[in-house]
């Protein structure tokens, strides 16, 4: 495996900082009412996934620059220290490195699930916005019918569910409370009520 040492992207030789002009490769397709548009450009970043997965390091390093700037932001939002942020995207990057494969394969959501596994990573690394959140599971008897489906959904879905469901959030303020961008919101609960569907 190769071992990159993380530096933050306003530290780095390129001279990017969060909130700059946006990494290479961020997709600028406009966005369409039905969907957010992906924060990726998804085809190139699954054929550089494809070859990490044969061992390609320079395909990693691509991957690594394209998308470090806005992952180091969404674990500096969740942590709010950048010592536990950067823990985080050490983290995230090791498990991508080992995870490329399947990650490649995915023809829908891939920048969903690299910023979702990005966060559950600064998650762990550290306080999260989100711990105060309500868990729907809370709110259900043992036994009920959803108690299995709501299991099976990571605990940031859970939490967007519940802040909208039993809270009567809208998405703006839920994006706010889990420090999260409400397009990402919104396409989380989008892919966690159809999950929830009989």
């Amino acid at each position: 495996m190769v071992v990159m040492s993380f530096n933050p992207p306003d530290a780095g030789a390129r001279g990017r900082r969060i909130g700059d002009a946006e990494p290479i490769g961020v997709a600028r397709a406009p966005a369409r009412r039905d969907a957010a548009p992906p924060v990726f450009d998804e085809p190139a970043l699954r054929e550089l996934l494809a070859r990490v997965a044969r061992g390609d390091e320079s395909a990693f390093a691509a991957v690594y620059d394209i998308t470090v700037g806005r992952c180091y932001a969404l674990a500096l939002q969740v942590t709010g220290s950048a010592s536990l942020a950067e823990a985080a995207i050490e983290r995230f990057y090791a498990a991508l490195w080992r995870t490329a494969s399947p990650m490649a394969k995915l023809r829908q959501g891939l920048s969903l699930e690299l910023l979702r596994r990005c966060r559950d990573c600064a998650i762990e690394a550290g306080p999260a916005a989100g711990k105060d959140s309500p868990d729907l599971l809370d709110a259900l008897a043992p036994g009920h019918p959803l108690r299995a489906k709501l299991e099976q959904l990571d605990q940031t879905s859970r939490a967007i569910l519940a802040l909208a469901l039993l809270r009567k959030m809208p998405f703006a303020d839920i994006a706010a409370q889990l420090a999260m961008d409400v397009q990402v919101v919104k396409a989380m609960a989008r892919a966690a009520m159809m999950h929830l569907r009989p």
